[in-house]
């Protein structure tokens, strides 16, 4: 405990524990805390919250213009009159609606699995010819167990353009947040491509078969054709495989119409013309609505969200790690500094500064798609401003602990001075007489003290007074209180202990004492002690000044008596 209270106190402690403080605070969040259970769900709602808040004050970029969301909803499933899943005929339908000469989207998409063969041949026939007159088009499908696409009726996939898959995994609050771009599959050991990726790679004339990860760059990259001065980049966590959906939009957000306003006819073919159309459904009958950064989302605007995010190329990347770890540090030690050296509500001010400057640096920043750990600076500037406040607190506490205990106790032997064993023999005394139990007192002398430092100097008897009092702080129980009266007489205060054991904590302390020699400048000095014992059940002791007489006068008796002896009342 004293080398505790020294360091807390020194001046070099004082200037540098709150670096040190804040290098273990950042490190001990950014490599510990930040990805455990109890930390992340406060991340993902963070990022949450800033997504939610670029989108209610900025505009959709145009990008969701050029997307036209036809939507199985709860309307179509009313107008037609028909169950899921719907007749294959339909489909057929909708496509050589959007495919004549005053349309040609640029792109349909179609995340509706079609496995199996249908009830009547005739419609399969249907959709599999409409599937080949319309230009470009890439349905969409599942992973199977080993992450091998689970394909559609062959008849299908060979009248398309390509398959993709549609893969989203739920964070640990089950919100949507991240997507899988690729797999490699356990069957081929082959990389297969994600569903909007297949559109992206249609539309933009991307040669997936060339594209590539790096694992040290833990980028994903697209080349473009010749002609395009930069090829995609995606960033893909390497060990999840998953990379961020940058959410720019709501569904109100796109230009939807109903699947049954396209098959009957009634939507102007404009709409579609150089569009990519994305068909699926959104409604709650089929469960296909998910929790998002943006609310509740079907599986469709999930992917029209992500379409939009890899057609800008605008990717949704975190601040970098060494970036992070060096503001953290820099702001959680400023604030441990200024708690230290101008106090808590000074400290205060300066965090809740801290916290407002992150929050708008962190909107800054999500508008570049760069998200800042808002999260992370809150938690580190709170902790720092808590655990510096009480780390300042508790030192006061040792301080004044270290001050009292010098103020009481004697700075050669440290025993307790006399003024403290007054106080606590007139204590005692009164708590052993008014729950009846036994209390002696033992004060013991060095014999012949004065030939000590007459002989071999003041530091030798210093030496010796102080190895005594080790003897009695050694061989006393924690209840006893070991104290240094007068010059060389040590007073011990036995609580809970009558005449018979003091007499033997007495006699104990004299053998060994006697037994100990001391080294001194080449000399070996022989110590002895005389003690005098009384106790509280003995005549005419019942207060303190008469039990410290009756002790001191068998001190005396005995050091008459040549010393090295205990003198000690009887009953």
């Amino acid at each position: 405990m004293r080398a505790i209270i020294k360091h807390m106190n020194s001046r070099l402690w004082r200037e540098y524990a709150p670096i040190i403080w804040a290098v273990l605070l950042s490190a001990i969040y950014l490599f510990l805390l930040a990805k455990t259970p109890f930390l992340t769900p406060g991340y993902l709602r963070s990022s949450d919250f800033f997504l939610r808040y670029r989108h209610n004050y900025s505009l959709p970029p145009d990008i969701s213009k050029k997307v036209v969301i036809v939507n199985i909803d709860q309307s179509s499933f009313i107008k037609m009159q028909q169950r899921w899943p719907f007749n294959r005929k339909l489909y057929a339908d909708f496509l050589n609606n959007i495919s004549g000469p005053n349309s040609q989207p640029l792109a349909v998409a179609i995340d509706i699995a079609f496995f199996g063969k249908s009830e009547i041949p005739e419609n399969d026939t249907a959709l599999q010819e409409a599937l080949r007159k319309t230009n470009n088009v890439i349905l969409g499908t599942f992973l199977g167990p080993k992450n091998n696409i689970i394909m559609p009726e062959s008849m299908f996939v060979e009248a398309v353009n390509s398959v993709g898959f549609v893969s989203y995994p739920r964070d640990i609050d089950f919100v949507i947040r991240r997507v899988r771009p690729f797999v490699i599959s356990e069957n081929d050991n082959k990389s297969h491509y994600c569903f909007i990726l297949q559109i992206a790679s249609s539309t933009l004339g991307l040669d997936l078969n060339q594209a590539y990860y790096d694992k040290n760059t833990q980028l994903l990259k697209l080349p473009l054709p010749k002609q395009q001065k930069k090829d995609i980049s995606i960033p893909v966590d390497y060990k999840t495989k998953t990379m961020r959906i940058n959410y720019f939009a709501i569904p109100e957000d796109f230009r939807t119409v109903p699947f049954w306003k396209v098959t009957s006819g009634l939507e102007p073919l404009e709409t579609f013309k150089d569009k990519i159309v994305l068909l699926g459904t959104a409604t709650e009958i089929l469960h296909d609505m998910h929790p998002t950064p943006l609310g509740l989302m079907s599986g469709l605007f999930i992917n029209a969200n992500f379409l939009t995010t890899v057609l800008l190329q605008r990717f949704l990347n975190d601040s970098p790690l060494p970036m992070n770890f060096l503001i953290f540090i820099f702001f959680a030690g400023l604030i441990a500094f200024i708690i230290y050296r101008y106090g808590s509500w000074k400290g205060t001010i300066f965090s809740v500064l801290v916290i407002t400057a992150g929050f708008y640096a962190t909107m800054l920043c999500i508008t570049k798609d760069i998200f800042f750990d808002f999260f992370g600076l809150c938690f580190v500037t709170i902790s720092s401003l808590i655990s510096v406040t009480i780390f300042k607190r508790l030192s006061i506490i040792f301080e004044n602990t270290r001050l009292n205990k010098m103020a009481i106790t004697d700075p050669l032997t440290g025993l307790f001075i006399l003024r403290y064993f007054q106080l606590k023999l007139s204590s005692e005394i009164r708590i052993a007489q008014e729950i009846k139990t036994p209390l002696s007192l033992v004060i013991f002398e060095i014999d012949k003290f004065d030939t000590i430092n007459n002989l071999d100097g003041y530091q030798a008897g210093d030496e010796v007074l102080k190895n005594v009092a080790l003897i009695l702080k050694r061989n006393s129980r924690p209840s006893d209180i070991v104290s240094r009266t007068e010059g060389v007489q040590l007073s011990v205060i036995l609580t809970n202990t009558n005449l018979t054991g003091a007499k033997m904590y007495a006699e104990k302390i004299r053998k060994i004492t006697e037994t100990s020699s001391m080294d001194w400048r080449d000399k070996i000095l022989s110590i002895t002690v005389s003690g005098g014992v009384s106790s509280l059940a003995l005549p005419n002791t019942a207060t303190a000044e008469k039990l410290i007489q009756s002790a001191q006068k068998l001190l005396k008796e005995a050091s008459l008596a040549g010393g090295n002896k205990i003198g000690a009342a009887t009953p």
